[in-house]
């Protein structure tokens, strides 16, 4: 349940970019062994599936400029009143990671040292279904100077505009951060 009850005026939305939903032989993508170990404690059976649409990888297996655009559910059933926090904690998937999408490296890589500095969520509509598939643009307009700001946008298979985030983070090698000033 969000905190405004929905109201007319004035409406637009960022574009859904245009991707056929996963297929039944559809390649799911798990995240990456750190994040699932990081996550969940394990690295089997995760309740959140990913398959890959056009863009760049998070886990950098395809380096690109462009966002990245992957289709998600939740394979274990939601009850309505689990959704809105289920999408607060996916919400922070990626959105670091995809600071790095132009880089030769991943978030993950053991000389890197990220760290979130803030994250915002804004829920724009009340009724959706995770367990439903959803596509996720997950773009960074700029990284620089340690520092990383990326975006990302939840669409429903419909196209509708379900939440908007952003995070920034530090993005420091260690090798730089260990040499004296």
């Amino acid at each position: 349940m969000t905190c405004h009850e929905p109201e007319p005026g004035f409406s637009h939305q960022e574009r859904a970019p245009e991707q056929a939903p996963p297929s039944s032989t559809s390649t799911s993508w798990p995240p990456a062994f750190e994040i699932n170990n990081w996550l969940l404690g394990h690295t089997d059976d995760t309740p959140l599936e990913f398959v890959y649409a056009d863009g760049g990888r998070l886990d950098h297996s395809a380096p690109d400029t462009g966002p990245a655009l992957c289709w998600l559910r939740i394979r274990t059933p939601l009850l309505p009143h689990q959704q809105l926090p289920a999408l607060a904690f996916i919400s922070d998937l990626g959105i670091l990671a995809s600071t790095l999408i132009p880089h030769p490296t991943h978030l993950f890589h053991h000389e890197l040292s990220p760290a979130s500095l803030n994250h915002t969520l804004w829920f724009h509509e009340p009724d959706f279904d995770l367990n439903q598939w959803h596509l996720l643009k997950i773009a960074s307009p700029w990284t620089g100077h340690g520092r990383g700001l990326g975006q990302s946008y939840l669409f429903d298979q419909k196209g509708v505009l379900i939440a908007t985030a952003a995070q920034e983070g530090l993005i420091r090698s260690i090798a730089a951060a260990a040499k004296p000033a």
